[in-house]
């Protein structure tokens, strides 16, 4: 499967809110999911204003980080690594489609620091 690097400063850049940050859980177990090496996977749902299209969509952004993010008010979302996966499924009514984001860390930074963020 092709994985495309995505222009994480533009992405950045045209991101308006944070809406939520939530575990991805298996629908079957009801447990969070693991990447390979054992690490929980999260899920942040952003509003993305796209500059092209003049609309807003909803983003979301899979990632890795062995413990929950707590994003104060103010804070500055800090993002490397992006990258974007085409995917399509075939079921009873014809195919779905999209493209999945993911990215290598997500941090929350207070916006008057210098501070690399924690990861």
């Amino acid at each position: 499967m092709n994985t495309y690097p995505l222009d994480t400063k533009l992405i950045l850049a045209n991101i308006e809110s944070v809406v939520a940050l939530d575990p991805v859980v298996d629908l079957d177990t009801g447990e969070q999911r693991r990447d390979r090496n054992g690490v929980p996977r999260w899920k942040l749902t952003v509003v993305y204003n796209d500059p092209g299209a003049y609309r807003r969509e909803l983003l979301e952004i899979g990632f890795a980080s062995p413990k929950a993010l707590e994003p104060g008010s103010g804070d500055e979302l800090v993002i490397t690594g992006m990258s974007g996966r085409p995917w399509q499924r075939q079921n009873a009514y014809g195919f779905n489609s999209g493209f999945a984001v993911s990215a290598e860390t997500v941090a929350f930074r207070p916006r008057n620091s210098r501070e690399p963020a924690a990861a």
